[in-house]
């Protein structure tokens, strides 16, 4: 009897190439998200096997992402070439084929499936990709004859919609990562030819604002020094992105970190504004924290390096480094005699390129603390402040202890 759903005037149809090696959809090791619904698939449709199964009409063979019940070796092999293939068919003409008997199905009747695999009963629906292209089928599998119930049909579609989305859902993750690759490519592409430009320029000003200091023309002199000025406030802002940059593009790889180490080299990164301020610094016995190194790093020299611009014109700058256990946690507090922030600005701090003062007062980019709130972001932390004008400020770090 002929129970397939197929039209003759699919089965001249070609199948569409897709990248499902973008996707990770083949060729790839098997993954929980695919492996629950083929479990899914077998047990409320109670078939002895369920695949997903990705087609690939440009290499003749269908890949098994998820398979339940497979004999050997295509368990193993996890592939087959489409002449074992039933969900060819549905690729093609991306609808449901729903098949009772093969042995008496004149489109399958032939198929090696039958002979080799043990194909008697098929229910296959389609998979879509993110732009509505059948890239494989959703399958349950009887090795006897069966007639399949609309109950099966139905919950076939509901759970092949699941597969589905999944593999939408995967193109668009790729999709956001390729776009923050491109984006951190620009940052770090910008940031390098801008500098080289800005330096000669400042150069050169620099060489004139020597010349008009001898010939003692003061106005030619003011004009020299805005644009000093200028170009130095553009250096700053190149370098605020080039270390955004090195934020974004640095891959997480979390491990024990002597916070200790990590202040000696902050502190020895700021040598020559320590020296220039006579900055005090004292630092607690630290403990280890996970985290990544490097990121640690920037964020802890960040704050030591505001701790001290931040500072009340003839006051020696003092920074307090302590330390107090909570739970599984650390605190680490970075606590300075500066300016301090009013509370009505604490929202604003962490954003990017926002700046409380003028540039002639307090030089920068306005990237610092929106750095270090997206390291301690990525460390799953948080950053917390208390301050008082005039008095001092108190960041305090919570990162996860190492055991």
């Amino acid at each position: 009897m002929l129970t397939s759903t197929h039209s003759d005037a699919c089965h001249s149809l070609t199948l569409r190439p897709c990248n499902v090696e973008t996707l990770r959809l083949v060729d790839s090791p098997p993954e929980p998200e695919f492996d629950k619904l083929t479990l899914l698939v077998r047990d409320v449709i109670d078939v002895p096997v369920a695949l997903i199964s990705i087609v690939e009409i440009d290499k003749n063979r269908q890949y098994f992402k998820s398979a339940q019940g497979l004999p050997e070796p295509w368990a193993t092999s996890r592939q087959t070439p489409l002449s074992h293939s039933f969900c060819q068919h549905v690729t093609r003409c991306s609808q449901l084929l729903r098949v009772d008997n093969a042995h008496e199905d004149p489109l399958v009747a032939q198929n090696l499936a039958v002979r080799d695999l043990g194909v008697v009963a098929y229910l296959g629906y389609p998979i879509v990709d993110s732009n509505g292209l059948a890239i494989g089928a959703l399958c349950a599998i009887d090795v006897k004859p069966r007639a399949w119930s609309d109950q099966d049909v139905s919950l076939m579609a509901r759970i092949a919609e699941c597969v589905s989305d999944v593999v939408c859902l995967r193109s668009s993750l790729l999709t956001v990562q390729s776009l923050n690759a491109e984006q951190l490519a620009f940052t770090q592409a910008l940031s390098h030819d801008l500098k080289a430009p800005v330096n000669s320029l400042h150069y050169l000003l620099s060489e004139l604002q020597e010349a008009f200091n001898e010939s003692n023309e003061v106005d030619h002199r003011e004009l020299v020094e805005l644009g000093m000025q200028a170009t130095s406030r553009m250096g700053m802002q190149i370098t605020g992105l080039a270390e955004l940059h090195e934020v974004l593009a640095t891959e997480f790889v979390s491990s024990p970190v002597n916070l200790n180490e990590i202040f000696e080299d902050a502190i020895s990164a700021l040598r020559g504004i320590i020296q220039e301020s006579n900055a005090q610094i004292e630092l607690s016995p630290l403990p280890e924290v996970i985290g990544s190194r490097p990121l640690l790093q920037s964020l802890f020299q960040n704050l030591i390096d505001n701790a001290i611009k931040f500072r009340e014109k003839g006051r020696r700058p003092s920074v307090k480094v302590g330390v107090r256990e909570a739970g599984e946690n650390v605190e680490v507090s970075v606590v300075d005699n500066g300016i301090g922030i009013p509370d009505c600005h604490f929202d604003r701090i962490f954003k990017m390129f926002e700046r409380l003062h003028s540039q002639s007062d307090y030089p920068g980019t306005g990237l610092g603390l929106s750095i270090c709130k997206r390291i301690v972001d990525m460390h799953d932390g948080s950053i917390s402040i208390i301050s008082t004008p005039n008095i001092g400020t108190r960041f305090t770090i919570k990162l996860k202890r190492a055991a």
